[in-house]
């Protein structure tokens, strides 16, 4: 499992499960100090749902 420093975008994922990675870290990237300080949750879902869909798109392009 990577855990940390990873960067929520397609290259970084198929970098990822190119070598076989099944889990990852990338929630400082996405879920940043000011959002959980404002408790913009909207924000936070948001992304979370945006990174969630381009996992799935990401693993469903490599298969």
């Amino acid at each position: 499992m990577q855990a940390g420093g990873l960067d929520p975008d397609k290259a970084s994922l198929l970098d990822l499960f190119g070598a076989g990675v099944v889990a990852a870290g990338m929630v400082s990237k996405r879920i940043t100090n000011d959002l959980l300080e404002t408790g913009d949750w909207i924000v936070i879902k948001a992304r979370a749902r945006r990174t969630m869909n381009l996992i799935a798109k990401t693993r469903s392009d490599l298969a």
